[in-house]
């Protein structure tokens, strides 16, 4: 597996390109798969699911809200951390935020944020050295 440190040993740029598409590529997976989680979460609380949301018919003004083209590129971008869970919750007409929930609901963001955070710092600062004998 290829990693950051290999860019600064390469000699071509075609090795460069594919190494950074390679790690590019490992960073979108990554993204995707916690933006899923904590989307799952937040829609679990208030009682509803991706495709709930789909089925009201709310995914395309949320689309054109964050400028993106489809459900992949909105996942992509909340485990990115590009795109707070709380403003996604906001845009969603079916999901009332009541104050009662609020420091439960704000608890529960304050918990997937720190994880998407924690987890965009370690894939920006993974210690990958090449070790030559």
């Amino acid at each position: 597996m290829p990693s950051k440190d290999w860019l600064k040993i390469v000699k071509t740029s075609r090795a460069r390109t594919k190494i950074k598409q390679y790690l590019q590529k490992v960073e979108r997976d990554q993204n995707k798969n916690d933006g899923e989680e904590a989307l799952d979460k937040a829609l679990k609380f208030y009682g509803k699911t991706i495709k709930v949301i789909e089925k009201e018919g709310h995914l395309p003004a949320i689309f054109d809200y964050f400028h993106v083209k489809n459900l992949d590129e909105l996942i992509v971008n909340i485990g990115g951390g590009r795109i707070p869970i709380k403003v996604l919750l906001e845009k969603i007409p079916s999901i009332e935020i009541k104050e009662e929930n609020e420091p439960q609901q704000k608890a529960q963001e304050e918990s997937l944020h720190k994880t998407i955070s924690t987890n965009a710092k370690k894939s920006s600062n993974r210690d990958n050295a090449v070790i030559v004998d």
